[in-house]
């Protein structure tokens, strides 16, 4: 297969494909026991996902060639499946990607893992002490992702609240400026027209030829007095609509924003409580199989026959 990313198929498919993807990355991959008898061994010992289904059919993807290929590695290494079953359980598929490349990781390296990955077991879920949330379908990808990417997205939210925040305030603060700006002009244009309302008044009594051009002028410059003062106010008017409305843009998108998180915590309590729900129903199924298997013990005090004749002396 060109690109094993869109690989899906059942059993049999998927372990012949890790034979020929362990060639090429030169793993330890066994043909003669990486079969699809060995896939349904790790699927039941948590060594590979649960396949999804389509229809009756059950369904691999590329994380279980992963996990596969990365448990068969680990395998040759003399790791216990237990230990495997754990890191490829809580290992992003990213990182079962970069890791066949790397060299396999040490015991201690394992069990810090193991501790920084453990979740709430059933019996504190029971206790009170985690709250399980409303059981939610299951997802189609792998729960490691779904955690990194809800952590991904809740940065980039939070990033864009900010860079909001930033903008509105900068938004803001350039109005201000701006009616600031204006409030001066007004001012300058009130006192420039005093000033040349009083020249035009000592020109006219000193020059009588010259009146009728004053006062066509004054004319003007009253006109252009009120039309600026209308053109501020609206400017005002325009300038408090808009901050009104861009804070309330700002709460609005912020609300959102929040209803946003608190929906995706939901969603990864939710698998979550599917995860441990699942994890607990086939460790029952697998310990009441391992009763059923046990062969019965054989009675230690035989009985001595009923009709023994003492020895001949």
């Amino acid at each position: 297969m060109d690109d094993p990313q869109n690989f899906s198929g059942n059993a049999a498919d998927l372990a012949a494909l890790a034979i020929e993807r362990g060639r090429a990355y030169g793993l330890p991959v066994d043909p003669d026991k990486t079969n699809e008898r060995l896939v349904r061994y790790y699927v039941a010992e948590g060594v590979v996902d649960r396949p999804d289904r389509v229809g009756r059919e059950a369904a691999y993807g590329y994380r279980h060639l992963l996990q596969l290929l990365t448990a068969r590695r680990m395998a040759q290494a003399g790791m216990s499946l237990a230990v495997i079953a754990e890191h490829n359980r809580s290992a992003l598929t990213r990182a079962l990607e970069e890791g066949l490349d790397k060299p396999l990781p040490t015991q201690a390296e394992l069990l810090v893992g193991s501790f920084l990955n453990r979740k709430p077991s059933p019996q504190q879920q029971a206790s009170g002490s985690v709250v399980p949330p409303p059981q939610a379908p299951r997802p189609s990808m792998a729960l490691p992702d779904v955690l990194d990417e809800v952590r991904r997205f809740r940065d980039e939210v939070i990033a864009a609240m900010g860079a909001l925040r930033h903008e509105g305030a900068s938004a803001l603060h350039g109005l201000d400026s701006l009616n600031q700006r204006v409030e001066r002009l007004q001012d300058w244009i009130g006192s420039s027209m005093a000033g040349n309302v009083e020249v035009t008044h000592d020109a006219i009594v000193t020059d009588e030829s010259r009146h009728l051009e004053l006062a066509k002028a004054i004319d003007s410059l009253e006109r252009m007095h009120h039309k600026t003062a209308d053109l501020t106010a609206a400017l005002q008017a325009a300038l408090a609509h808009s901050r009104k409305h861009l804070e309330s843009a700002v709460a609005e998108m912020s609300g959102r924003m929040q209803m946003g998180l608190r929906s995706l915590e939901d969603l990864v309590c939710s698998r979550f409580a599917e995860l441990e729900a699942r994890r607990a129903e086939d460790v029952a199924t697998l310990q009441a199989l391992i009763e059923d298997l046990k062969p019965a013990q054989p009675d230690s005090r035989a009985k001595a026959p009923a009709n023994t004749k003492a020895p001949a002396r």
